[in-house]
């Protein structure tokens, strides 16, 4: 019984995040965000920084996959000829931030999974995972600012 509802909780959550992904490219929202961020800044360290602060907004209420499939192909394009970033500390940023935005309330999806299989309460689950959310946020700040952190394990 436990595991039915828990896999509907996951179920239906990937549904919504697909319905939200879909509403998101119907009204060219993901095309506008681009424009805008272009527009903003030449500098890559801020480029990283604001896609840093979108993915993880995405990341509240979108699943990681959703995610990915609808703005990577938009902001990697411009990671790399506008601001001449390279694809893997690209690739890298935007999988820790989506990571982080998957257990960041209100929505984010993998924190209702987390609560729902340990049954814990998602507001105690979520002051637990707080200086964990602080971490990971400053290690991909770090990744930003200091791009040789990923470049230098290849």
């Amino acid at each position: 019984e436990r595991t039915t509802v828990n896999s509907a909780l996951v179920f239906y959550l990937i549904v919504s995040a697909n319905i939200f992904g879909f509403v998101l490219i119907y009204n060219q929202i993901p095309n506008q965000i681009a424009a805008d961020v272009q527009g903003f800044t030449q500098n890559p360290t801020v480029f990283l920084v604001l896609v840093f602060l979108l993915l993880v907004l995405v990341g509240i209420v979108l699943d990681a996959f959703a995610a990915l499939i609808i703005l990577v192909p938009i902001l990697l394009p411009m990671a790399q000829n506008s601001y001449g970033i390279d694809p893997i500390l690209f690739g890298v940023v935007v999988c820790l931030t989506l990571m982080l935005g998957l257990l960041t309330p209100p929505v984010g999806a993998g924190l209702y999974v987390a609560a729902a299989t340990s049954r814990v309460e998602i507001m105690s689950l979520s002051r637990a995972l707080l200086p964990f959310f602080l971490i990971a946020a400053l290690v991909i700040l770090v990744v930003i600012f200091f791009p040789a952190t990923v470049q230098i394990l290849l």
